[in-house]
C-alpha cells in the first residue's frame, strides 16, 4: 500500500515521529520504514477497532503511534535500547506543549482552588472503569487528592504487543505535567505498573498561599521522597529503563492484519489528545 494512501490515517504523535525514523535510517530504507510505521498504525486500528470509545481515547492518540513507531524501528535492524530511547525523548518533547498549557492555566485566579476538584472528576470519568483503568481511593484532607491506578491501558496495551518498556513514556508524561504545575501543587509519585510497581500512585496537594513552612514539611511526603522540598524548578524526568529492565516477559507480539485493511480505521475514533496519564 502506498503511503499517500495511508496518510489518510492521521495522527499528529505518528507525525512527530517522523524525525525520529530518519535521524537513525537513512535514503530510501527511511522512506520504506515511514511507510511502514503508518501501515502498521493502520493495522493496530483495525485490530483493535472493537474497543470501547473511553479506551481508544487513550490507546488510538497515544499508545498505538508508541507502539506502530517501535515495531517498525525494530524491524529495521535498530537495538531495543536505542529505538525505545530515541522513541521516548520525542514522545516527551511531544507532551511539552500539554504540559505548558496545563502551566499557564494554573496562572488563572483561584486555579489552586479548583484544580482538585476538576482532577477529581477527571480522574473517576476519563480513567474510570469504562478506559480500562481501576482504581483505589484515599480519604484525605480537603487540600489533597489520592489515588492508586491498580490496572491501565497503557501498559496492559504494550505488554499484550510485546512492549512493556514502552508504558515508562506514558509514566514520566505524569512527572513532566504535573512536576512543575505550580509552585504551590506538590506532585507525588513513587511508583507505576509500567515501572514495576505494584500501581501508578497519583498524590497532589495544594498547600496554603503564603504557606513556605507548610510547603517544606507537606514536600517529603507529596513527593515521596523523604527530605525533598518543592522549589520551582521543574522535576527531572528520570532516564527511560532498557528493554531487559522491564519488570515482566512480554508475550510475543500479536500478529497483524493485512496492510490493506487499514484505510477501514478511519471510521474509528480518534479523541482529542487530553494532557496526560494517571
Amino acid at each position: 500500500m502506498g503511503r499517500e494512501k495511508m496518510r489518510k490515517v492521521t495522527n499528529e504523535l505518528l507525525k512527530e515521529m517522523e524525525p525520529v525514523v530518519r535521524s537513525l535510517l537513512e535514503g530510501e530504507e527511511a522512506n520504506v520504514a515511514l511507510m511502514e510505521m503508518w501501515t502498521r498504525y493502520g493495522e493496530l486500528l483495525v485490530e483493535n477497532r472493537d474497543q470501547k470509545k473511553a479506551v481508544a481515547a487513550h490507546t488510538v492518540p497515544k499508545v498505538f503511534p508508541i507502539i506502530a513507531a517501535y515495531e517498525t524501528l525494530l524491524a529495521h535492524g535498530i537495538d531495543r535500547d536505542t529505538a525505545g530511547r530515541q522513541v521516548y525523548f520525542m514522545f516527551l518533547h511531544h507532551v511539552e506543549k500539554a504540559a505548558a498549557r496545563m502551566k499557564g492555566l494554573m496562572r488563572i485566579p483561584f486555579a489552586t482552588k479548583a484544580i482538585l476538584p476538576v482532577m477529581r472528576k477527571g480522574i473517576k470519568t476519563r480513567f474510570g472503569e469504562d478506559a480500562g483503568f481501576t482504581q483505589k481511593w484515599y480519604e484525605t484532607e480537603k487540600n489533597v487528592l489520592k489515588v492508586d491506578i491498580l490496572t491501565c491501558p497503557y501498559y496492559e496495551t504494550c505488554k499484550r504487543y510485546g512492549c512493556p518498556e514502552m508504558t515508562q513514556c506514558f509514566c514520566d508524561s505524569d512527572d513532566l505535567c504535573y512536576g512543575n504545575i505550580h509552585e504551590r501543587v506538590l506532585w507525588g509519585r513513587t511508583k507505576t505498573l509500567g515501572k514495576g510497581g505494584d500501581c501508578c500512585d497519583f498524590m497532589l496537594t495544594v498547600v496554603p498561599r503564603g504557606g513556605q513552612k507548610a510547603l517544606t514539611e507537606a514536600a517529603p511526603e507529596a513527593q515521596g521522597k523523604p527530605g525533598q522540598t518543592a522549589t520551582a524548578e521543574a522535576v527531572p524526568v528520570a532516564e527511560p529503563v532498557t528493554a531487559e529492565q522491564a519488570t515482566e516477559a512480554a508475550p510475543e507480539t500479536v500478529e497483524a492484519p493485512a496492510a490493506e485493511a487499514a484505510p477501514e480505521a478511519e471510521t474509528a475514533a480518534e479523541p482529542a489528545e487530553d494532557t496526560a496519564q494517571a
